[in-house]
């Protein structure tokens, strides 16, 4: 996770010194970490051939499938902060169909100020025996 994470902050700050600086690392530093993921896959995610550092095709790929993984793992870890302070990850809200689904907004709206839960509106006929 640690070189993906490099290679996101290569690719958005737009070299290795920008991005050591933002990760609080040295650019010898980040480059190591890319020659031993080079090494490690057999492959070459830079070209190192012109002035700037460019990716390859396959260094390309490998970030953008990368970004999926960091998604995911900071949403895991945010999911398990949440959890751990009592929130819910998914909130399902059925409400009586006559009532105006819009009368539920703000109410959603202030939830979603405080805590990072999916919410789903659902109407139903609701029945009374």
């Amino acid at each position: 996770m640690e070189a993906l994470r490099v290679m996101d902050a290569i690719d958005r700050r737009g070299s290795f010194a920008a991005a050591a600086d933002e990760l609080g690392r040295v650019p010898s530093a980040l480059s190591y970490t890319m020659q031993k993921l080079e090494e490690e896959l057999d492959v070459v995610l830079f070209d190192r051939s012109g002035h700037r550092t460019k990716f390859t095709n396959v260094g390309r790929m490998l970030l953008e499938r990368g970004r999926v993984l960091l998604e995911a793992a900071d949403k895991l870890t945010t999911d398990a902060e949440a959890l751990a302070r009592g929130w819910e990850t998914h909130l399902t809200i059925v409400a009586e169909a006559l009532i105006p689904t819009e009368l539920l907004f703000p109410l959603v709206e202030k939830l979603a100020e405080k805590a990072n839960t999916q919410i789903s509106l659902v109407t139903k006929v609701l029945t009374g025996a």
